[in-house]
């Protein structure tokens, strides 16, 4: 809990000391490199805690102990083509399978702040959101998904200026890391609409209408894919409206969600992420689905904030909605696992066998 503190007091620090810059852009570039090696070193560095992080950098040591090709690791693991050709890259160029988390780490953040430097207003309001409530816990349990995330955020531009094929090439990289950046097709057709209002209101009536019928919805997910996705508990139901909350400030707040008034990305962005978490406070596992979004909806809320005219207006609720936000990640992280730097646990080479097919 303590690592959680002292990182929110190092990114305030760093805000205080850009000051020191002449203007706006040059504030901003000095924010996001300072947060941004910050960030890189307390994901690359972290031990790679939860199931599937362990079970990756197994992988990873079992392709430089063996030698072993995708082909033969693939019959016995059921990941995508892509990720174990990332894996089988690292594993010939680096030894240790830390290489994995500080290469994960680097593909987040200079994904995130690529998309943060070209549609925020204000830098650091931007990242401290995006940390606090979108959803950047996710980042360290979600392995593959976090770098498939960032290459649909490569994605974005290509969307904007109708580059469908650069577009499609793009999330079909992702696809090969994860699957589920399969819901980010819809976000190119859904920024280009005409009568962006109407469509809005139809997205948000799907998906309290998903809500009301998602016991069924999840009845057939577990048929279809022989699994169990259950309810959510009740630590889950008061994250969730919380954050919705915050989304819904940050719809209210501003006629503008981005600093430039054309374009539309950061409302639907806005618009997915509070769609699939009014679902995910009943059934967790559609999180997935706002992770792609939730970079988008934290920087609207911060636009919306940072945008407005009166200065006074605009510092009161930047205070009150930061703090707000740093209160919900504390709390988050509180009922996840403790922080740990690599070299204060055991190594995990022993936990992958290839011959576990259950794996």
């Amino acid at each position: 809990m303590h690592i959680w503190v002292f990182f929110i007091l190092l990114m305030f620090i760093i805000y205080a000391l850009s000051f020191t810059q002449p203007d706006r852009v040059r504030r901003n570039r000095f924010v996001l490199i300072g947060t941004g090696i910050l960030l890189f070193l307390l994901m690359g560095l972290r031990y790679p805690g939860g199931v599937d992080a362990t079970r990756y950098c197994a992988i990873h040591e079992y392709f430089t102990e063996s030698g072993s090709t995708v082909s033969v690791v693939q019959e016995h693991v059921p990941l995508e083509t892509g990720y174990l050709y990332y894996s089988k890259a690292l594993a010939t160029i680096f030894n240790s399978p830390q290489a994995l988390m500080l290469s994960q780490a680097l593909i987040v953040v200079l994904c995130s702040y690529y998309f943060i430097s070209r549609y925020a207003n204000d830098a650091f309001l931007a990242v401290l959101l995006f940390v606090t409530i979108g959803d950047f816990a996710f980042h360290l349990i979600g392995f593959r998904q976090s770098i498939a995330m960032g290459v649909c955020l490569l994605a974005v531009p290509a969307a904007e200026r109708k580059k469908w094929l650069q577009y499609g090439l793009l999330l079909l990289l992702a696809f090969t890391f994860h699957r589920s950046a399969l819901v980010f097709i819809p976000f190119y057709f859904l920024i280009h609409l005409k009568n962006q209002k109407m469509w809005y209101c139809l997205v948000l009536i799907g998906s309290v209408m998903l809500f009301l019928c998602i016991d069924l919805v999840l009845s057939i997910g577990n048929e279809i894919r022989n699994s169990n996705y259950s309810v959510t508990q009740e630590f889950h139901w008061k994250l969730r409206a919380a954050v919705l909350f915050f989304l819904l400030v940050a719809f209210g707040l501003s006629k503008t969600n981005t600093v430039k008034e054309h374009s539309n990305v950061l409302p639907v962005m806005l618009l997915l992420a509070a769609s699939s978490w009014i679902v995910s406070c009943y059934a967790y596992s559609f999180v997935r689905i706002g992770f792609y979004f939730s970079i988008g909806a934290s920087t609207a809320l911060a636009n919306a904030i940072s945008l407005r005219r009166d200065r006074m207006e605009r510092l009161i609720i930047a205070i009150v909605v930061a703090g707000l936000a740093i209160m919900l990640f504390l709390y988050m992280m509180s009922g996840r696992m403790p922080y740990f730097f690599f070299w204060q646990n055991p190594d995990f080479s022993s936990q992958f066998n290839p011959e576990v097919r259950s794996y």
